[in-house]
């Protein structure tokens, strides 16, 4: 099992980012993420260079940029900038969006948006890879404005609550993101078990898929201050259920108390330790111990452990987890000793 973290929240200076970066490989971390939202947080790719500059062997890339508030080939080029940059350590981080195009006015993307885009990035770096192997025998069949990236850097799609995202990504990407799950085996393993089939029936069937699941995570022996870290991380997992439609494992009264939830949520305060008004929210409408239950891991160590090894038995690959808290000297510390309870990544 695998154990990344996401650095570069609301608050945090480059220098603090970076320090961060070093301290999650120093810890044995195969991974990291920042979050493209400039609204909220410093330039992503600004961020993702000063960190793979200082740091030798963790993979690093955007979680999660989108096709709305960037052109699909400058995203390509900016992220294969910082593939070359770490010698070859980058991914590639995309979904429909979030608070990134909300606090902006704009709409989430459409699943035939992203998945145009997907297609757009991964064909614009097959086609210089292409180039670069016509000496070997090959010819290139792909027309793209992107001419020097060596490596088709590899695409993580972001999934949300239905499988048409999941189908994106298990037809065109290298790995999902599942979001809103970690929490529900049983939903984790159905989900693995539909990525895996679309997979096998896919036009990349055979090809490396990588399943992580996005999760919101504190080490404590007291359940409280484990709830009190995680409530304003929690609330921002609110925009990625699609609650337009029925949800599986979403009675339909819980439905309508986190459809009012969404109507009053504040993006602007979105994924802040510091602002409590998401977290008030979350209490008033009564849905505190659903969020908790579908996208959070937490307790004591033991307890933690247990709960990453029945996601790996469930078939997921590794775990993406939010330092979208003030401690994240501590959580990953925490996060460094849960990888090597749980197993080296391979």
């Amino acid at each position: 099992m695998k154990i990344g973290v996401t650095l570069g929240h609301a608050g945090d200076t480059v220098a603090d980012t970076v320090r961060y970066a070093v301290q999650a490989e120093e810890a044995g971390l195969p991974m990291l993420g920042m979050g493209d939202a400039p609204s909220l947080f410093r330039e992503v790719y600004g961020l993702l260079m000063a960190s793979a500059l200082a740091t030798r062997t963790i993979s690093l890339g955007p979680t999660v940029s989108n096709p709305v508030i960037r052109n699909p080939y400058v995203t390509a080029s900016a992220v294969a900038t910082i593939d070359e940059a770490s010698q070859g350590r980058a991914y590639l981080g995309f979904g429909t969006g979030n608070a990134s195009v909300r606090n902006l006015g704009l709409p989430k993307a459409k699943i035939a948006q992203l998945e145009e885009a997907v297609v757009a990035i991964r064909e614009a770096f097959l086609a210089s890879v292409d180039r670069d192997d016509a000496t070997r025998g090959k010819t290139a069949q792909r027309s793209s404005p992107l001419e020097w990236p060596t490596r088709v850097v590899p695409i993580i799609v972001s999934a949300g609550t239905g499988p048409r995202s999941m189908k994106v990504a298990a037809d065109h990407a290298d790995g999902v993101l599942l979001h809103t799950v970690c929490g529900d085996i049983e939903l984790v393993e159905r989900r693995v078990a539909q990525l895996r089939e679309m997979r096998a029936n896919g036009p990349r069937a055979g090809e490396p898929f990588e399943i992580w699941t996005y999760t919101l995570a504190w080490i404590a022996d007291s359940i409280e201050e484990c709830r009190e870290v995680l409530g304003s991380i929690v609330t921002a997992s609110l925009g990625i259920f699609d609650l337009s439609r029925e949800v599986e494992g979403i009675s339909p009264e819980m439905r309508e108390r986190l459809r009012a939830f969404q109507d009053e949520y504040s993006f602007s305060a979105h994924a802040s330790a510091e602002a409590r008004v998401n977290v008030e929210l979350m209490e008033k409408f009564g849905v505190t111990d659903f969020m908790f239950g579908r996208v959070a891991v937490y307790g004591s160590a033991s307890d933690v452990a247990a709960q990453v090894r029945r996601l790996e038995a469930a078939g997921v690959d590794g775990i993406l987890v939010s330092g979208g808290i003030p401690n994240k000297q501590r959580l990953i510390e925490s996060l460094g000793a849960l990888q090597s309870a749980v197993g080296s990544p391979s």
